[in-house]
């Protein structure tokens, strides 16, 4: 019996030579598509971010407004239909979470339905950006309870 060795392909001192080369090779590429991964990954998440941040600062706003409006419809009618509703002044806390809040509350008498009165209350901030936000803005009616005489 004759002993037969064979040598598994790619065994050989040249294969194995190049195949150091091919990794290297590899190396550079697959550093070469992390990298422009990188630069695509890297802004979208800043945008993300960004808009999240945004979000916040709308929701904030929205939760102020509803509260001031909440507190100017328990008002007294009187009060309301007269124009002597008190103007309100952003909490502490939004003056923390907001660059340059503006609170504006606008009651009137509303000329077409008798006996009601229309409360509008806004708020705008300047953003990140340096420029005035769109402001969050509620409408509310109130309708005199009295009974009429």
């Amino acid at each position: 019996m004759q002993n037969i060795q064979s040598r598994p392909s790619g065994c050989d001192s040249f294969s194995r030579c190049c195949r150091r080369g091919v990794s290297l090779v590899e190396l550079i590429i697959s550093g070469m598509l992390l990298s422009s991964l990188m630069l695509i990954t890297v802004p979208t998440l800043k945008l993300i971010d960004r808009q999240g941040r945004s979000t916040d600062e709308r929701q904030e706003a929205l939760a102020e407004v509803a509260n001031i409006m909440e507190q100017t419809v328990a008002s007294p009618f009187d009060q309301l239909a007269m124009e002597r509703v008190q103007q309100p002044s952003v909490s502490a806390h939004l003056e923390r979470q907001l660059r340059d809040p503006r609170l504006r509350l606008r009651t009137s008498v509303d000329p077409q339905l008798e006996g009601t009165v229309r409360i509008e209350v806004e708020l705008d901030w300047i953003g990140k950006a340096g420029l005035r936000e769109r402001p969050v803005r509620l409408m509310a009616w109130v309708y005199d309870r009295r009974p009429l005489k």
